[in-house]
C-alpha cells in the first residue's frame, strides 16, 4: 500500500496529489539545472533591464543545452562537463605552447 503525505487538505485523491507534485518537481528541476549549468545567479548588474536580459540569455542557453542533450541522449550536466573538458584541454595545451589548437580541431558537441 502506498501513502502520500501533503499539507494541502483540498486534495481528495492520491492521483491529484501526485500530478501536482510532478509539476512542482519539474519546476524545481528546471531551476536547479538553470542555476548549475548557465550561471544565471552570476549577474551583478543593478539595472533591471540588464538583469532580465541576462536571465533571458541564460534561459536560451538552457533550452539549447536541453535540446542538444535530448538529441545526444545525454544529460545537460554531461554536455557541460564535455565542454569544460575541451576548454581545459585547449587552455593547458596553449599555455604550455606544445601545439596550436584551431577551433576546427576541437571536438566540442556545439561546433
Amino acid at each position: 500500500m502506498k501513502y502520500v503525505a501533503t499539507k494541502d487538505i483540498s486534495q481528495c485523491s492520491t492521483d491529484a496529489t501526485k500530478d501536482k507534485w510532478g509539476i512542482c518537481w519539474k519546476i524545481e528541476e528546471f531551476q536547479r539545472e538553470l542555476k548549475q549549468t548557465t550561471g544565471v545567479e552570476g549577474c551583478e548588474c543593478r539595472k533591471q533591464r540588464i538583469q532580465r536580459n541576462h536571465v533571458a540569455c541564460c534561459m536560451l542557453v538552457w533550452v539549447t543545452l536541453k535540446d542538444y542533450a535530448y538529441k545526444c541522449k545525454k544529460t545537460i550536466y554531461q554536455l557541460k562537463e564535455g565542454l569544460l573538458h575541451n576548454y581545459r584541454t585547449c587552455s593547458i595545451l596553449k599555455g604550455k605552447s606544445l601545439i596550436t589548437v584551431k577551433k576546427s580541431e576541437v571536438t566540442s558537441p556545439l561546433y
